[in-house]
C-alpha cells in the first residue's frame, strides 16, 4: 500500500482558508461573498506557489533598500527571489536562508549596505524577466 505524504502546514491551511471561503461565498449567493472569496483564492494560490505566507511578506531586506513592503522594486525582487531564482541550485538554498535569517538581517544596517549591490542585481533580473 502506498505511503500518503502528508501536506506541508501552508497546504494545509491553505486548503481549510479555501473551504472556508467556498463555504461563506455559496451561502451569500452572488456579491461581495465572491469577491472576498476569489481574491482569498488568490493570495492561498500565490502564497502556495511562493512557499507559504512567510513568502508574500518575507523581503524585509529589499523592503529597506527600497523603501517598503509594497514599493513595486520590492515586490519585483520578492517575486523573483521566490519565484524564478529559488529554482536554481543555489537560489533555492539561499531563498531558504532568506526566509530564515531575512528579518534579523534586515535590522542589521552594515549587513544591509553589504548586500545592497546583490538586491539591485535581483532587481535587474526580475525586471529583464
Amino acid at each position: 500500500m502506498p505511503q500518503r505524504q502528508r501536506p506541508s502546514s501552508a497546504t494545509a491551511g491553505a486548503g481549510a482558508v479555501a473551504n472556508l471561503s467556498n463555504a461563506f461565498t455559496a451561502s451569500q449567493g452572488p456579491g461581495w461573498g465572491s469577491i472576498l472569496g476569489g481574491v482569498a483564492g488568490g493570495v492561498l494560490g500565490a502564497a502556495g506557489q511562493a512557499g507559504g505566507f512567510k513568502a508574500l511578506f518575507g523581503c524585509w531586506i529589499a523592503a529597506k533598500i527600497f523603501n517598503g513592503k509594497l514599493d513595486p522594486r520590492t515586490l519585483a525582487v520578492r517575486e523573483y527571489i521566490h519565484g524564478e531564482f529559488a529554482k536554481t541550485p543555489i537560489g533555492g538554498v539561499l531563498s531558504r536562508l532568506y526566509m530564515k535569517h531575512g528579518e534579523w538581517v534586515s535590522e542589521q544596517p552594515v549587513l544591509v549596505a553589504m548586500l545592497k549591490p546583490a538586491f539591485m542585481l535581483a532587481l535587474d533580473k526580475a525586471r529583464a524577466n
